[in-house]
């Protein structure tokens, strides 16, 4: 138990004490942040010293660098394909798609009797399949 100026003084050196205490909090804070936002600033300075160490490697080295080629062997525009084996298979690939379309076109016709008259029991429209595509022989390169 305190009394009289005892009290004030253990009042304000509470005071005190909070002070310093936020203030030590606030400055710890402040380092903190301080230090995150150089190191940031440190990492964005290293990417683009990064980024041109890369550059001036590739600009040393013709072979380090990607050659001017498309991703698909064919024409995206045109639709033609490259005379080259990538293009030839891609072709091929293409055709027998369609030929199995139309195989498939011809065996649902046949199960539903398309053109097939019963009163007379004759086939009227015939049925007919393209011939297999053959895979050119730069696709077996």
């Amino acid at each position: 138990m305190q009394s009289g100026p005892a009290v004030c003084e253990s009042l304000g050196e509470d005071r005190l004490n909070d002070r310093d205490h936020r203030d030590e909090k606030t400055e710890h804070r402040r380092a903190r942040n301080y230090d995150r936002e150089e190191s940031r600033w440190r990492a964005i300075s290293n990417q683009h010293v990064v980024q041109k160490e890369r550059l001036d490697r590739m600009q040393r080295d013709p072979m380090l660098g990607r050659k001017n080629v498309t991703g698909q062997p064919c024409n995206i525009i045109s639709q033609a394909y490259d005379h080259t084996p990538q293009g030839q298979q891609l072709k091929f690939n293409d055709d027998m798609i369609k030929y199995r379309g139309k195989v498939r076109c011809a065996n649902i016709s046949m199960r539903n009797h398309l053109g097939f008259n019963p009163i007379i029991g004759e086939q009227i429209a015939p049925i007919t399949l393209p011939p297999i595509p053959r895979p050119p022989p730069m696709c077996l390169a």
